[in-house]
């Protein structure tokens, strides 16, 4: 897992590259300095022309005016992204000179703005008639002879530092791309990532809801199947009952009893002869006591 910071900056550096936010910061400072350089060594030109010849011309005009325009952008560019960062103050700010765009956009016109300058001195400067001391001038005024070659020699300072100036915001300029550049494969990387995982999301959401419909189906299949087996189940097999159990007064009268073939038929009892049994006579009560006689007259 990689750590966030307190204060999340809208800066990305390349992995390979770790220094080059400060590399960028201390070319911002150069660019700053040289700038103040050469906005200083513009002004002994400028007033020297005014003193001598009552207006100054186009190329130190051009670069005084350069420098006045943009030597305001590094400090911007410098003091707030770090007050921002340290102090957690002037946020809005901080943010717009964070921004790897608001970079590109000044550093490129820094550069070109700079370059037009270092061009206007350096034709300013190689001018033969901006460096020969003129006789009839230098007898009328005798500062003349002296200042003279002196606004030139600052004329070709002015244009040494507005060249290294220029080379000091293109340098920012390259550093400004590249973070620029990374920002935005980074941007196209995340969005890569983001729409990989959401169809990855949708894939599993639909396999997902493809598992919870087989689920559901063999949820109701097995809740059919329960219902079905309690049915069955539930259900008592059909009784046979005895139907004359219930209707005792339809007893079925019981087949009558055939005696055995060879044998003298029983007359039948009648039901009061089997309910009325009375008992024996007295005398046939004795004579079955008594022995009969073996012998039989015939």
């Amino acid at each position: 897992m990689v750590k966030v910071p307190k204060i999340d900056l809208p800066v990305t550096v390349p992995d390979n590259m770790p220094h080059l936010n400060t590399i960028k910061v201390w070319l911002h400072f150069f660019q700053f300095l040289c700038g103040f350089i050469a906005l200083w060594t513009v002004v002994p030109v400028i007033s020297a022309e005014n003193k001598f010849y009552g207006g100054s011309q186009a190329g130190p005009n051009w670069t005084l005016f350069v420098a006045l325009f943009t030597i305001w952008i590094p400090p911007l560019l410098i003091y707030f992204p770090w007050t921002y960062h340290r102090k957690n103050k002037f946020k809005r700010i901080g943010k717009f000179a964070l921004k790897p765009r608001t970079n590109l956009i000044f550093t490129a016109f820094c550069t070109l703005t700079w370059a037009s300058a270092g061009i206007a001195m350096t034709v300013h400067a190689n001018n033969p008639d901006n460096c020969n001391i003129d006789s009839e001038r230098a007898k009328s005024d005798g500062d003349y002879e002296s200042a003279w070659p002196t606004q030139c020699n600052s004329a070709k300072a002015a244009a040494g530092f507005s060249w290294i100036t220029c080379f000091l915001c293109l340098g920012t300029l390259i550093c400004s791309v590249i973070i620029f550049w990374n920002e935005k494969q980074l941007i196209q990387r995340n969005l890569r990532d983001h729409e990989q995982n959401k169809q990855e999301t949708l894939v599993e959401q639909e396999e997902g809801h493809a598992t919870l419909m087989v689920e559901h189906d063999q949820e109701e299949e097995h809740a059919k199947y329960q219902v079905a087996t309690a049915v069955t189940t539930d259900v008592a097999p059909p009784q046979h009952t005895d139907y004359y159990q219930h209707h005792p007064q339809q007893t079925p009268t019981p087949p009558p009893h055939y005696p055995p073939m060879g044998s003298t038929p029983t007359p039948p009892i009648h039901q009061h002869q089997q309910q009325q049994q009375y008992p024996p006579y007295p005398n046939e009560a004795i004579a079955s006591t008594m022995p009969m006689s073996t012998t039989q007259n015939y």
